[in-house]
């Protein structure tokens, strides 16, 4: 397997893609306009960001030259849903105020318990992740891991669902007063949620692909141990 380093223009697009969202999302911590909805938003382009950059070093095989950071930026995904939710709810519900917002984040928590093995990796082990194209995990991860994938999905599909409950609710409260500004916002609020389900879509497209590659890895070694003993029986007998 080739792990020397390489670059290409889907390299060099999630880059800039990476370096771009950390330069918004502080423009959007410094903007005095709805602090409160930009400091959520700004925590979405920011964990976007950093998974771009961690799937540049994918990308190019530089996470062979630092192993150590395999798995770091799967941190980020898990404040995404609750961010996006809260974001939904601030600019639908802005004279709302819930004091209980960290209940939306216990879920993280969680989500980060069962990551929590991967931190404990060594560097040889993380290499041997990498080798398999990030299919095959050692130990008690081969049960995490697909069960935080499961957990992460059912999270953002939750939501989700609750945020398009938010913009369908108050789109039937301001029928009869639209103004020339909701319309921008419920227009952004749409686009941005719809974008969010292609997302979703790719996301459970592409782990039901992993779990495919790994049942698939995990017969042929299973084959491959019959045909090993298999003259070793015939010899027994």
């Amino acid at each position: 397997m080739n792990t020397e380093p390489t670059i290409n223009v889907l390299s060099i697009l999630l880059l800039l893609g990476g370096f771009s969202g950390i330069v918004y999302a502080g423009l959007l911590l410094q903007s005095e306009k709805n602090r409160i909805a930009n400091r959520y938003f700004a925590t979405i382009m920011a964990a976007t960001a950093i998974l771009l950059l961690n799937q540049f070093l994918v990308e190019t095989n530089l996470m062979y030259q630092v192993p150590a950071l395999l798995g770091t930026a799967m941190i980020v995904e898990v404040v995404f849903a609750p961010c996006l939710y809260l974001y939904v709810r601030t600019l639908t519900q802005p004279r709302v105020e819930d004091q209980k917002t960290f209940v939306h984040f216990i879920p993280a928590f969680f989500l980060v318990a069962l990551l929590s093995p991967i931190y404990l990796l060594s560097i040889d082990e993380k290499v041997l992740i990498a080798n398999s194209n990030y299919i095959q995990w050692p130990g008690v991860l081969e049960y995490t891991f697909p069960a935080y994938i499961i957990m992460m999905s059912l999270q953002f599909i939750v939501y989700l669902g609750f945020s398009f409950f938010l913009l369908f609710k108050h789109t039937k409260n301001i029928t009869h007063f639209f103004s020339y500004k909701e319309d921008i916002t419920l227009s952004w609020l749409r686009n941005f949620l719809l974008y969010n389900v292609l997302m979703l879509t790719f996301i459970v497209y592409f782990y039901t692909a992993y779990a495919q590659s790994n049942s698939n890895i995990k017969s042929g070694m299973d084959l491959s141990l019959i045909h090993i003993s298999e003259p070793t029986r015939r010899y027994a007998i």
